[in-house]
């Protein structure tokens, strides 16, 4: 039995002229009442007696005292069925347990296989009604508007899909898509691959192309092979066309391209003459022009037409001096515009520059070590591959690619984009699941 401390007093007192045997222990830590969930102190007790009687008095006085009764049993064997009972459960229940927690197991392994589907579904339909939540309903409440930008080569595609997902959700409305006038710059949208995403992210970081701006992307994915610029500025100069180019290469990038190169070269060449005579004519013209006005006035003011002639303004400047300031100016000038476009040999210097390092390996390490004879020579010619392998890779492929890299990029940057390329515009970004995955991942990360 259980109760509160002060039961046994009153107990031995409330049964007079009757025995019984009491023991009890106190419980140090307090337990929580279940009737009340209160934190109580309590005492274990086992009570002895002999009779009816006597165990109608003990039960009552216990239940007064709202103490907790587990009669023992009379005989032994009583004992050992009810203890043979307790564990009989205690195995149910822990039979239980592990059944749950197997199942529970199973359950989750199940989950664990398609969590990332479920994601990537749930990331798909939160994307999908995100976009939709942008739509505008019409009139009659039946249907979505939305004005966005489409690339224009895939119009085709998108109809297709427009068409096929109204055909899946069972809509009466047909699809509709009118192209709109604006007045908005439109964003820019290149097509890359993953080979040339990593070039066009450089020109990116320089600035976005302006809508239909030349893109100055060095490397094209985009079935053909790109025009050569160093070609292309050379032929230009030389008024020339690239004859080894090969069939699916194309050696002009517009149409018309030859011809607008030429009247560029020849009203180039129209302008030099006339950067260097054109300020010194003007300005000789301009001085006898104020000249001969000064000489009428002065025979005006002497009342003859054959008056003397007045001395000319001190302002005007010595003809001699202007040729000579015309003339380092436009040397100036035509030497940076040859330059701009001479730059561009830089990469060919380094190929030479490769193919001369490339000589000097060879020449230096790898062919004495071929002239070797007998054993002697395999040994010599497996140090001197060795040599010749490390100088190649070190020098030849990683100096002088990363030299080769830089080199472009600069002219790239420098002598291009900084003054060709205007880079005003804004990325155009589409709807694409990839791109919502690839940044749902990162984030995750």
């Amino acid at each position: 039995m259980r109760a509160h401390p002060g039961v046994r007093a009153h107990a031995v007192a409330r049964v007079p002229r009757q025995t019984c045997f009491l023991r009890q222990a106190e419980i140090d830590t307090p337990l929580e009442d279940p009737s009340s969930s209160d934190q109580v102190y309590k005492s274990v007790f086992i009570i002895f007696f002999q009779g009816d009687q006597l165990k109608t008095r003990v039960k009552k006085i216990c239940e007064g005292f709202r103490a907790t009764l587990y009669p023992c049993p009379e005989a032994p064997a009583d004992r050992r069925e009810m203890a043979m009972g307790v564990m009989t459960r205690i195995e149910d229940l822990n039979t239980v347990l592990g059944q749950t927690q197997d199942h529970r197991h199973r359950v989750l392994v199940a989950a664990a296989k398609n969590i990332k589907n479920w994601f990537v579904k749930v990331r798909k339909i939160k994307a999908i009604y995100h976009t939709l939540n942008l739509f505008n309903l019409d009139v009659t409440q039946k249907c979505l508007i939305a004005e966005c930008w489409v690339p224009a080569l895939d119009l085709e595609t998108i109809q297709l899909a427009l068409r096929r997902g109204t055909e899946r959700s069972g809509s009466s409305v047909p699809p509709i898509l009118n192209r709109m006038q604006t007045a908005e710059d439109p964003p820019t949208y290149n097509r890359t691959n993953k080979f040339t995403s990593a070039f066009q992210n450089l020109i990116y970081a320089y600035g976005v192309a302006t809508y239909r701006e030349v893109n100055p992307e060095i490397v094209r994915s985009s079935a053909y092979c790109a025009p050569s610029i160093l070609i292309t500025f050379i032929n230009m100069m030389l008024f020339k066309t690239d004859e080894n180019t090969r069939p699916v290469c194309d050696d002009t990038m517009y149409a018309g391209q030859v011809g607008l190169q030429k009247f560029f070269v020849i009203l180039s060449l129209m302008c030099v003459p006339v950067m260097l005579f054109g300020k010194p004519y003007f300005i000789m013209k301009e001085q006898k022009q104020r000249a001969g006005h000064v000489s009428v006035e002065g025979a005006a003011e002497n009342g003859t037409a054959g008056g003397a002639q007045p001395p000319p303004a001190h302002h005007d400047e010595d003809i001699s001096e202007v040729f000579i300031h015309q003339a380092i100016h436009t040397i100036e000038y035509v030497l940076g515009s040859i330059s701009h476009t001479a730059s561009y040999l830089r990469l060919w210097a380094l190929s030479l520059a490769h193919a001369q390092l490339a000589e000097v390996a060879w020449n230096m390490l790898l062919r004495k070590g071929l002239k070797s004879n007998g054993y002697q020579g395999g040994i010599v010619l497996y140090a001197v591959f060795a040599g010749w392998a490390a100088i190649s890779v070190s020098i030849l492929v990683l100096m002088e690619g990363l030299s080769a890299f830089l080199h472009t990029l600069r002219l790239h940057w420098v002598e291009f984009q900084s003054k060709f390329y205007a880079g005003e515009g804004y990325l155009f970004q589409p709807f694409s699941f990839e791109v919502i995955l690839d940044s749902a991942g990162q984030g995750e990360e």
